[in-house]
C-alpha cells in the first residue's frame, strides 16, 4: 500500500514540475510577445514622426516659397494698363457658353474690360 502512495505522489510531483515549467515558459513567451509589441509600437511611432518631420519641412518650404513669389509680383503699373496686348496675370472665371473672362477690372482708376479669351 504504501508504494502505491508513494508512486501516486511522485506522479503529482512530476506533474506538478511540469506545470510549473510550463507556466514558466507561458510568461517567458508572453513577455517576448509584449516586448515585440512595444518594439513596434516604438517603430511606427518613429515613423509617424520621421513622416510628419518631412511633411512639415515640406509644407515650411512652400510657405516660404509663396511668400517669396508674392513678395515678387508688383501690381501693373498705369503704363503697362494702358499697353495694347499685355497680358496681365487676372482671376479668370467660366462662362456658361464654355469660355472664360477675364476680369481686368480696376474700378479705382475707372477702368474695366471683360475680354472673352
Amino acid at each position: 500500500m504504501e508504494g502505491a502512495s508513494e508512486q501516486k505522489h511522485r506522479k503529482l510531483q512530476r506533474a506538478l514540475e511540469d506545470t510549473k515549467k510550463m507556466l514558466v515558459d507561458k510568461d517567458a513567451e508572453m513577455a517576448e510577445a509584449e516586448a515585440k509589441r512595444e518594439r513596434q509600437a516604438t517603430d511606427a511611432k518613429q515613423a509617424q514622426d520621421e513622416i510628419n518631420k518631412k511633411h512639415a519641412a515640406q509644407m515650411e518650404q512652400m510657405m516660404a516659397t509663396l511668400a517669396h513669389t508674392q513678395q515678387q509680383k508688383e501690381p501693373p503699373t498705369d503704363e503697362e494698363w494702358s499697353m495694347p496686348g499685355l497680358k496681365v496675370n487676372t482671376p479668370t472665371r467660366e462662362i456658361g457658353g464654355g469660355g472664360i473672362i477675364s476680369e481686368d477690372s480696376n474700378s479705382e482708376r475707372g477702368r474695366g474690360r471683360n475680354t472673352v479669351l
